[in-house]
């Protein structure tokens, strides 16, 4: 009667949110961006650039593989013991569109592919840039911001100068050099 009626409907439910699942789970573990995120080339002048500039305040441009390289160098962890945290990053910029960010995180012991646009603002009062990511993927399954948060606080939280408000991270963007009270120039 009505009883099996509805039993059968809740077994077709429970097979299909099962089925759901198992499609968003492999989704999430392809990895379809390994060559992107991945450098081919460095460049670790970036600092030396930027100091060279300041000190004669002169206007500098920050190229694509200085910058990925400085962020691979300063963001990522070769650790890969420790969860919750980037393990390779690669930024390319656009001209007149979002750049676009392809990372390998490490999530709850899990390795992921990660794909996010992002739009870039800097704050010249305060020296803080800051991201705001946009249609964020985890492999090849969308992320809803409210999910990319937590993704973003989660593999934030070892990083003193990151903080994270919704979709946005802001990096201080400061470089300090401190100069012993006995170092003379000859």
């Amino acid at each position: 009667g009505a009883g099996f009626f509805i039993g059968i409907c809740f077994l077709i439910l429970f097979i299909a949110l099962i089925i759901w699942l198992l499609c968003c789970l492999s989704l999430i573990f392809k990895d379809d961006y390994s060559d992107k995120y991945m450098l081919d080339k460095t460049d670790d002048t970036l600092i030396t650039d930027v100091f060279i500039a300041a000190l004669f305040g002169n206007d500098f441009d920050v190229t694509e593989d200085q910058l990925n390289t400085y962020a691979n160098q300063n963001f990522c962890s070769t650790d890969s013991d420790k969860s919750n945290t980037l393990e390779h990053i690669r930024i390319y910029f656009h001209k007149d569109q979002p750049s676009e960010i392809y990372a390998k995180i490490r999530l709850y012991s899990y390795e992921l592919a990660f794909y996010t646009k992002a739009e870039f603002s800097f704050k010249d009062s305060d020296n803080i840039l800051s991201i705001k990511f946009s249609d964020a993927k985890l492999g090849e399954l969308p992320v809803p911001d409210f999910i990319l948060s937590s993704i973003l606080g989660k593999i934030s939280e070892h990083q003193s100068i990151i903080s994270v408000s919704g979709t946005t991270i802001s990096v201080k963007a400061t470089y300090n050099y401190d100069i012993a009270d006995d170092y003379t120039l000859t």
